[in-house]
């Protein structure tokens, strides 16, 4: 296969940064844009690697939100939103057809770039109802995204939303300096998703045949540690 190109990057970010006794908040506003991006195609090669690919001409575009507040000393609440466009501005699809013993070329325009969520989230909230005990509950929401560079609704990951409970307990001067018990329940609502896969395609009997391959994540899961300070 041919070598890939190098790429070129032109990046502009104006940003706002505010820090007060109780509150911070940042906004970020940036624009990427790409000669010769190298992205990836949604598929894998003969020993699993993703493949990537040149296009000749795609950007990146959005706004970060980040902040963070504490009302009173034993809560605090952070946050952060990312809404962007990234898109390929002409890009070419090649098929394997079965029936004629080549490729078909289709040829697509302003799509979004694969594995490029517009939104991103996330909501966290920790609380010390006791001294040296923080509960925390922690939020993530990933929207929907392609697995390749088509926007083909027929190749996509559905959006999700997880949450992780935190639990920590902490001694101190006790037979050590400190002492540390954690739990962290990981998916707490037990949701089904997937944040991953690969997909690949072909025309045969004159009918396209798309097949996709996800990676299923966990579910409810728990870990626990235990540290100990000297």
């Amino acid at each position: 296969s041919d070598l890939p190109e190098h790429e070129q990057l032109m990046n502009i970010e104006a940003g706002y940064r505010y820090t007060g006794q109780k509150l911070f908040a940042n906004a970020n506003l940036y624009y990427m844009d790409y000669t010769n991006q190298l992205v990836l195609t949604g598929q894998i090669n003969d020993v699993g690697g993703y493949t990537r690919t040149n296009v000749d001409d795609s950007y990146r575009a959005g706004v970060e939100l980040e902040f963070g507040y504490q009302p009173v000393k034993q809560l605090s609440i952070s946050g952060n939103l990312t809404l962007s466009q990234n898109k390929v501005v002409a890009f070419n699809e090649y098929v394997d057809n079965y029936d004629v013993g080549g490729q078909d070329t289709l040829v697509h325009s302003d799509t979004d770039l694969s594995f490029s969520p517009n939104i991103i989230s996330a909501l966290g909230v920790v609380y010390e109802p006791l001294k040296g005990l923080e509960i925390g509950l922690f939020g993530k929401y990933v929207g929907e995204q392609f697995l390749d560079n088509t926007s083909s609704e027929t190749r996509k990951i559905d959006a999700y939303f997880t949450s992780n409970l935190q639990l920590n307990y902490t001694l101190k001067d006790v037979f050590f300096k400190e002492i540390s018990i954690g739990v962290q329940v990981n998916n707490l609502f037990n949701a089904l998703y997937v944040n991953n896969g690969y997909t690949w395609g072909y025309i045969y009997g004159g009918e396209r045949t798309v097949e996709n391959f996800y990676y299923a994540q966990a579910g409810r899961n728990i870990m626990t540690r235990l540290t100990f300070k000297l």
